[in-house]
């Protein structure tokens, strides 16, 4: 099963969604902090904070997480829940210096860097981290895909 964490506002997600739909498929679920502001429904929908997840552990193979980790008191828990509930993550989020990155919701700004910190912390996490490149080659976007380690 899949999981969308953070599907209100779908129109700021359409590429992101688009780019990781060809490759694991669309949610089966989504969860977000406030109703959809978009005309059409979205199926299996749950008012749910993405920092403490109301599902059991390992109860998804996927999650797609767009532009939600820079709105949370804590990005780092965010992601322990992630891991907690599926086994594979596909996050994107502004890079701290692309034009939009500072945005007066968004509570943290994030680089590579942090990102890998925080795999490290988790530990056993496998990821790739790409950055995107906007306006006159300024970093815009970072796309995170990761995975947990299956240890035999």
């Amino acid at each position: 099963m899949i999981l969308e964490i953070g599907c209100s506002n779908a129109n700021n997600h359409n590429m992101g969604r688009a780019h990781f739909a060809s490759n694991i498929g669309h949610a089966d679920v989504s969860i977000d902090v406030q109703k959809p502001k978009i005309r059409y429904k979205i199926p299996n929908l749950i008012l749910a904070d993405a920092q403490y997840l109301p599902f059991r552990n390992d109860v998804f193979t996927h999650i797609f997480c767009s532009h939600v980790i820079e709105h949370v008191n804590n990005p780092f828990q965010l992601l322990k829940e992630a891991f907690r509930v599926a086994s594979n993550l596909n996050l994107i989020c502004p890079h701290r210096y692309s034009a939009h990155a500072k945005m007066k919701d968004h509570l943290f700004v994030f680089n590579a860097k942090w990102f890998q910190k925080a795999f490290d912390v988790l530990g056993g996490i496998m990821y790739s981290i790409t950055t995107t490149l906007g306006l006159f080659n300024r970093p815009d976007e970072l796309i995170v895909e990761a995975h947990k380690v299956i240890e035999l």
